[in-house]
């Protein structure tokens, strides 16, 4: 197990400052989550995501086992979980299996020891508590030349899940308990250049990124991806994506709206070969 440490810290090294091993880009890169969407791309085996969100917290990291199956590490889960209640680490994962090029089955599994209130706006406030997660099913196809349609399908499930508007005259909510939902989303990803790509999703239900394991929500988010340092050969810079993201989410259950409609709430993130 040391061994095993020493070696990927080295890797990491040697990655962070040499010239690196992926070096076609965005439009070459398989695309996990782009804007929320849900793909059917996976990691070759070896390669690595490693995202951080603007937050104190730390992300999350997806690593190809093999070039079909890619794993998640959910450090914000584990590692928050510690810093905020519970005080525990959150058991928390998501695995992509690529069943053949174009489809993939997906699935997340969460649990939460304690009560969480995962949103807590002027008007809104979420909570969740027990296990959760979903079950999806992805299609990606390219329609055109780095013109890319994503498409998913299947069921959430809550153990027990709370969405009420607040300080309002009239207050609008409801609670579930065992409850299995729908999810589906559709996207839209054109690749436009080494350097930028344009997405747009629509979904219903949970999502991955954006207030995650949430169901019974309608969510648009746009925006793009850029890799700003794509002509140096530092690997730590060469390597380096900005997501930018605008997010419409829609809660009918509290008949609320929570948004940011330009696309400026950012996140980075790593895509790279140990």
């Amino acid at each position: 197990m040391r061994v095993a440490a020493r070696t990927a810290l080295a890797a990491v090294c040697v990655w962070a400052f040499a010239t690196p091993a992926v070096a076609d880009g965005l439009q070459d890169e398989a695309f996990l989550h782009p804007l929320d969407a849900f793909t059917a791309q996976t990691l070759r085996a070896g390669e690595v995501f490693l995202a951080q969100p603007i937050s104190p917290l730390p992300g999350w990291a997806q690593v190809g086992v093999t070039d079909w199956l890619t794993v998640e590490i959910d450090l914000t889960a584990i590692v928050g979980g510690l810093i905020e209640p519970p005080h525990v680490p959150v058991p928390s994962t998501d695995v992509r299996w690529r069943v053949r090029d174009g489809f993939a089955l997906e699935g997340m599994v969460q649990y939460l020891s304690a009560e969480l209130a995962q949103e807590d706006l002027e008007h809104l406030v979420v909570r969740r508590q027990g296990l959760g997660g979903f079950l999806h099913a992805n299609a990606s196809i390219e329609v055109a030349r780095h013109l890319w349609l994503h498409a998913s399908a299947g069921v959430s499930y809550q153990n027990w899940f709370e969405v009420e508007s607040q300080r309002r005259t009239i207050e609008h909510g409801a609670t579930f308990e065992h409850l299995i939902s729908p999810d589906v989303s559709l996207a839209f990803d054109w690749r436009v250049r080494e350097w930028l790509s344009l997405n747009a999703t629509g979904s219903y239900g949970a999502t991955f990124v954006y207030s995650d394991n949430q169901p019974r929500k309608v969510q648009l988010a746009y925006g793009a991806r850029v890799a700003p340092f794509l002509w140096t050969h530092v690997g730590i810079l060469h390597d380096l994506r900005v997501e930018l993201a605008a997010v419409v989410m829609y809660r009918p259950d509290a008949r609320e709206v929570a948004a940011l409609y330009l696309p400026i709430l950012p996140y980075v993130y790593w895509q790279f070969m140990l």
